[in-house]
């Protein structure tokens, strides 16, 4: 009788021949469970396709091909989503890692009221220096900073509840991760919170599945953040107006990182949505840098046209937090 997986991993993959082997690997060594591997190659030019149909043949029946023409990592996800077999789901990148025993540890935390597994992450930057990034104390906070609700590579999903939302919204290619995550809140769905890293989100200055357009990327983060506020303004009333400096701080960020690519319209919608300019008192100030004290005096156009030039010319150990 054939085995019944109980876990379906997913990576898709964009011209990866540089990085995929080491992802399969790291999935190959995962024991004490049953699983299969789907690699959806995503018009790759490069050898991708090739590395993947070499694990097919070397292991028949676990590791299987797919091909998805439409761009973008939503609909590479969704293919592999599609055809899974397993109950349970996981994603990896085709450039990150699964830790030993991350599917093993998360399969027994599974409950029958429990939808997903939000997991530990650790960042390994390029010259090799590793962090884990906390899953944050509030669930929201966590949603608004997209940070601290886990990562995809690190977290696990039920499978039929993934499909019920419809996977991942294709009309995002960036923050799909993100955007699944806060579907998943609106519908109730529970989690159980894993604090052991999970994967290894690795940074490199190579293609990326979800590098695609970073003005765009932008764009969609602050789109996002909205429909976020919009929802605790509706369904959270109360949780909205206790937080309301909190939900600003988290707007700023993005509006703010929206000026590292597009710096006239992050402009613009600085003073669309916070009209009366920068006070203080209408955020949480420590979670933000000093000096944006002097959005008042110079605007905030200035002040992010300033802290990008020095963000180009000083070295990395004298910018400091931005």
């Amino acid at each position: 009788m054939e085995n019944i997986p109980e876990v379906t991993v997913v990576i898709p993959a964009y011209n990866a021949e540089a990085y995929l082997a080491r992802a399969v690997d790291s999935v190959l060594v995962q024991e004490g469970c049953c699983y299969e591997l789907i690699i959806v190659d995503n018009n790759s030019s490069d050898a991708t396709a090739r590395i993947a149909r070499d694990y097919e043949l070397r292991f028949p029946g676990q590791v299987r091909l797919l091909a998805e023409a439409r761009p973008g990592a939503s609909a590479a996800r969704n293919a592999g989503l599609a055809s899974a077999r397993a109950p349970w789901v996981q994603f990896l990148d085709a450039d990150d890692v699964l830790l030993p025993e991350k599917l093993q540890r998360q399969l027994i935390m599974i409950r029958p009221d429990l939808d997903w597994i939000v997991g530990t992450i650790r960042l390994r930057s390029q010259n090799g220096k590793e962090t884990d990034a906390d899953i944050a104390t509030d669930l929201w906070w966590g949603l608004l900073t997209y940070t601290g609700l886990g990562h995809l590579n690190a977290n696990l999903f039920r499978t039929g509840a993934l499909r019920k939302l419809g996977g991942f919204n294709e009309e995002y290619l960036n923050c799909n991760d993100f955007e699944l995550f806060f579907r998943l809140v609106q519908a109730g769905r529970r989690y159980a919170e894993d604090l052991v890293p999970g994967a290894v989100h690795i940074h490199h200055d190579g293609p990326r599945i979800t590098n695609t357009n970073r003005v765009e990327m932008a764009r969609r983060r602050l789109e996002l953040t909205n429909r976020m506020i919009s929802h605790l303004k509706v369904s959270r009333p109360d949780y909205f107006a206790a937080n309301r400096t909190l939900i600003n701080t988290a707007l700023l960020r993005v509006i703010r990182k929206q000026a590292t690519v597009d710096v006239d319209t992050a402009t613009e919608n600085f003073y669309r949505y916070f009209p009366g300019g920068y006070r203080k008192k209408d955020f949480e100030a420590a979670r933000l840098p000093a000096f944006l004290l002097a959005y008042p005096v110079l605007g905030f156009g200035m002040v992010e046209r300033v802290r990008l030039l020095l963000a180009s010319i000083l070295p990395s150990s004298l910018k400091g937090s931005s």
